[in-house]
Formats: C-alpha cells, structure tokens, sequence
C-alpha cells in the first residue's frame, strides 16, 4: 500500500492517492492543501521516492520512513531536494490499508 501510494503522488495522480486516505486524514487538511501536495503541477516536479524502515505500532498502525524526491528547474540550474518523512497507514472498516499520515510541503 505505501508503493502504491507514492507511486500515484510520482505520476501526479491525486485522484488516486486521494482515495488512499483516511476520512481522518481528509478532515485534518484543506482539500487545496492536500491537491497541492499529489498533484504534480509544476515547480517542484515530482522525481522519485523510497519507501524504507517500516514497523508496526503498539495501536495497529504501521509507520513508513520515506524520501520524496522534488525536481527544481531553474533558469540557469536545476536542483533536488529530498526530505525525509513518514508515512502511516491504519487499515479501515474493511480491513483496506489507508494513508493517515504522509508529509505535505
């Protein structure tokens, strides 16, 4: 579930990674914010990402260390900036994984 996430936040799929949230998640956030943060509009380009040190928590959750890659074009240079997050996912009413935490720039 996490690769399948961030994979449609690297293609610029929103509407996808959308229906990968948590009603939680949802509710927390402008709906502009989060559009913002998995469409892939523009500067900075969505480049790449890793998925690394997951585990599980006390609660049923389960936390995802990840990295995602933005491409800045420039005039006269262009640059990557990759900060490192987390992502967590709870599963729901019907045992799906969800996202209910990832990091929004």
């Amino acid at each position: 579930m996490a690769n399948r996430f961030c994979e449609a936040w690297r293609t610029g799929d929103a509407s996808f990674a959308r229906s990968l949230l948590t009603s939680r998640f949802v509710r927390r956030y402008p709906d502009a914010r989060i559009d913002a943060a998995l469409a892939d509009t523009g500067n900075p380009a969505h480049a790449a990402y890793e998925v690394f040190e997951g585990r599980r928590m006390g609660d049923g959750r389960v936390e995802f260390k990840v990295r995602f890659f933005y491409r800045y074009a420039g005039l006269h240079s262009d640059r990557m900036e990759a900060p490192v997050g987390r992502l967590v996912l709870i599963p729901d009413a019907e045992s799906q994984w969800k996202v209910d935490e990832f990091p929004l720039r």
